[in-house]
């Protein structure tokens, strides 16, 4: 669903406050996806908070899901907007369903796809490269993740792995 609120954005760019409603639809709907988002740990868990963050914020990352994040008056203003529901006929628009979303006075029907990083549809390593990047910086810094990266898309042709363990335990 995150991935087809994404591809909504990038045709549309229609701002959370221009939508009225948007519904999730699902051919089916496991017990822990009917979670209302009411902080980050729950909204980890539910369609609503990731959709709607997708279409605000044009991605969805780790530090989507912080307190801070989560809190923020542009999410949490529009969040009443958001509704999953179990339809099975939803399968006949997307293979995992729709996105229904009202916009003034139109109805917009965004397929949800097979998602980003599925064997079907693999995520690209330049954005694999940024992931890690992003994340591994977080903890040893932007320099070592870069540096890591590299010595990591080699790391079949290195002889030693110990200088890539070295940098990501911090050991000179």
């Amino acid at each position: 669903a995150t991935d087809a609120a994404l591809r909504f954005r990038e045709r549309f760019g229609l701002p959370l406050e221009d939508l009225s409603s948007v519904e999730i639809r699902v051919p089916h709907l496991q017990p822990y996806f009917r979670v209302r988002p009411t902080g980050e740990f729950s909204g980890k868990f539910g369609y609503e908070y990731p959709v709607a963050c997708a279409i605000l914020d044009g991605e969805v990352i780790k530090s989507t899901f912080s307190d801070k994040a989560f809190n923020r008056a542009e999410v949490k203003d529009h969040l009443d907007k958001f509704k999953t529901l179990e339809d099975p006929a939803s399968a006949e628009h997307g293979v995992f369903g729709v996105l229904v979303i009202e916009a003034g006075g139109k109805t917009i029907m965004q397929p949800i796809e097979i998602p980003l990083g599925d064997a079907k549809r693999p995520v690209p390593p330049s954005q694999v490269v940024d992931k890690y990047i992003r994340n591994a910086a977080e903890v040893v810094g932007e320099d070592v993740a870069k540096q890591t990266s590299r010595m990591l898309l080699e790391i079949e042709t290195l002889s030693s792995i110990r200088p890539v363990l070295d940098l990501l335990a911090k050991r000179s």
